[in-house]
């Protein structure tokens, strides 16, 4: 049995409760059979204390091909125009053997603020540099060190933004989750495409007690980004459900896990919904 809080975006949501669906209109798909136990709609408030935050992009290879039009370049800007005082962040970029000035990290500058105006221009100059290998685990890591410098009694969040799998990071994702948990890091996760593996970068932001959104299009990343700063600080419209799963036989172990996906179907609307990702691990 597990719980998930589920957000759901749509095209005339804006900031306002998006509470007309109900349990009939969850399917929960992976190796076994579900049935949702319980259901219901929770108005979350923001978080009372300020939010100190690093936003970090995947800059390695693959990512031209993937968003040509450089839309994620805008829909970042539109984000960090929405931090306002006394929210505060820093902004880099991440691959190894690329054209970063450093690796796997690179940050616009190591002094956090909030004031993003005149700067879009690193953003849109990063889509000239891509290339390299996918190594956010390691900038994740790094990152968390600049936020932990920062000693202000404040919230820490970490976002990272992928379009590839990790192939070069000696950071493991067990370490990286007991690290952010031990700093009181929380780490968000928005994937770009369908090329990466979803369940790890699920379990990094499920474990972390952050938010994960697996965009398979430019639009979906659009719509992420443009309630991202409202999800992460402010009031936040969740589906609460508690799902019990009855896996096929021996499918589960101690220290074993399992990926689900919980799909929407929509009666108002005629476009799918991307999927949500969940990655359960039995306790060994």
């Amino acid at each position: 049995v597990f719980e998930s809080e589920v957000v759901v975006l749509n095209s005339f949501y804006q900031g306002f409760n998006n509470d007309y669906l109900n349990a009939k209109n969850f399917e929960i798909k992976g190796n076994g059979t579900y049935t949702i136990e319980s259901f219901e709609g929770l108005q979350l408030t923001g978080v009372a204390k300020r939010s100190s935050l690093v936003f970090i992009m995947d800059q390695s290879g693959s990512y031209e091909s993937i968003d040509p039009y450089n839309s994620r370049s805008q829909a970042i800007n539109k984000f960090l125009q929405d931090i306002v005082q006394p929210n505060k962040f820093l902004v880099g970029a991440s691959a190894r053997q690329g054209m970063l000035t450093l690796e796997p990290l690179e940050v616009f500058t190591t002094e956090f603020g909030n004031d993003w105006r005149g700067n879009s221009a690193y953003l849109f100059e990063l889509s000239q540099r891509t290339g390299g290998l996918n190594s956010i685990l390691d900038a994740a890591d790094q990152a968390i060190e600049l936020l932990i410098t920062n000693t202000e009694p404040i919230r820490r969040d970490l976002i990272l933004m992928v379009h590839a799998n990790d192939e070069s990071s000696t950071t493991t994702l067990e370490s990286l989750i007991l690290k952010a948990k031990n700093k009181a890091v929380t780490i968000h996760v928005i994937s770009l495409g369908t090329e990466l593996n979803t369940a790890v970068f699920a379990q990094l932001s499920q474990e972390t007690g952050g938010l994960f959104a697996a965009c398979a299009t430019n639009k979906q990343l659009i719509k992420v980004f443009r309630e991202l700063e409202r999800l992460i600080n402010r009031e936040t419209f969740v589906y609460k459900m508690r799902i019990r799963f009855k896996p096929v036989p021996n499918m589960l172990q101690p220290g074993s896990g399992s990926v689900h996906q919980i799909h929407i179907q929509d009666e108002f609307l005629d476009k799918p919904y991307n999927p949500v990702y969940l990655k359960i691990t039995i306790p060994s």
